[in-house]
């Protein structure tokens, strides 16, 4: 409002809106497939930008389960802790909130989907984590897509049980193909090799199968890099869907060497060793072998027939 010295005025009015920008966010670790055991202390961390002065708060998401986050405001960090009780593939995700209700939401950790892997180790399983460059033809829908594609399992035999338990995730965010496991069929593990069968959902629906298969390098002699294959199928007709050695034998070993992570097989103390849900059971013999071993055949000489004997310290498919 204006006024003269004849005392007459004059009032304008302007709406001015002063706006708070949300704050971006990411997620530094643990590196997407990272392995902890059961019971063992994880540790988050990630960092924020906004504007100065703001105040935040952060919380942690690890699927269905949700921890806050210590923010430090000088240096624009966020950490956090976390004990996981149970076995399987938890989706990691962060969510920053200023004091205006702004907030950014981060779920990926070099652009490939956060996620950590959590075993048990008193019982059989196989885990791993990490990621591959899937190859040109691998996602059927779009044959020419190609980038990283990421994923993390656990899968092992609980002792007394017939049908392996455990959790699959694998994600090529190219070709928006996010995988998610609901149930495993049978498990084998023999030497250096793991191999299960199972169903899950795409993008949360559908009915797919898939066979996954993949080798611990430092069980190989002498060692290699860890390799890995996914293949996905439609369960009605099935139609593939992805398939990261596309026409190759399913009973091939997978040749894909991980770009990062790594893969790792235990015969554990609790679950015994793994083997196929159709196997018979093992029975315990007086004095069971200590070692792998191939004994001479008898007789020797011999005409039409002969025996080979030979010694397995633990369940496993013989060739």
């Amino acid at each position: 409002t204006a006024t003269d010295a004849a005392g007459n005025t004059s009032a304008a009015q302007l709406r001015v809106t002063v706006e708070n920008p949300a704050p971006a966010a990411a997620i530094t670790g643990p590196a997407t497939g990272a392995i902890y055991a059961v019971g063992t202390p994880v540790n988050f961390g990630g960092v924020f930008t906004d504007n100065s002065n703001d105040v935040h708060a952060a919380r942690w998401a690890c699927d269905a389960m949700f921890f806050e986050g210590a923010v430090d405001e000088a240096a624009g960090i966020i950490t956090g802790t976390r004990v996981f009780t149970s076995a399987g593939v938890y989706l990691v995700s962060l969510e920053v909130t200023d004091q205006c209700g702004g907030s950014a939401t981060a779920n990926t950790v070099d652009d490939l989907s956060a996620m950590i892997v959590v075993y048990d180790p008193n019982a059989g399983y196989v885990t791993g984590g990490g990621w591959i460059q899937s190859p040109p033809g691998a996602y059927a829908p779009e044959a020419g897509l190609v980038g990283k594609a990421n994923f993390g399992f656990v899968a092992k035999y609980q002792k007394g049980k017939s049908i392996p338990t455990g959790e699959t995730e694998f994600r090529f965010k190219v070709g928006d193909l996010n995988f998610h496991s609901t149930n495993y069929e049978w498990l084998v593990v023999s030497g250096a090799r793991a191999q299960y069968k199972g169903g899950g959902t795409i993008n949360g629906g559908g009915e797919f199968g898939f066979l996954l298969t993949a080798t611990d390098g430092n069980l190989k002699d002498p060692y290699e890099p860890d390799k890995f294959r996914m293949k996905i199928t439609e369960r009605a007709t099935g139609a593939l869907v992805y398939d990261n050695q596309m026409g190759v034998p399913d009973g091939s070993d997978p040749t894909t060497v991980l770009g990062g992570g790594e893969i790792v097989i235990h015969s554990g103390g609790g679950g015994g060793r793994l083997t196929t849900a159709a196997a018979a059971p093992v029975v315990a013999t007086a004095s069971l072998p200590t070692a792998f071993a191939l004994l001479p055949n008898q007789p020797n000489p011999f005409q039409a027939n002969t025996t080979i004997h030979f010694d397995l310290p633990e369940a496993g498919r013989v060739n």
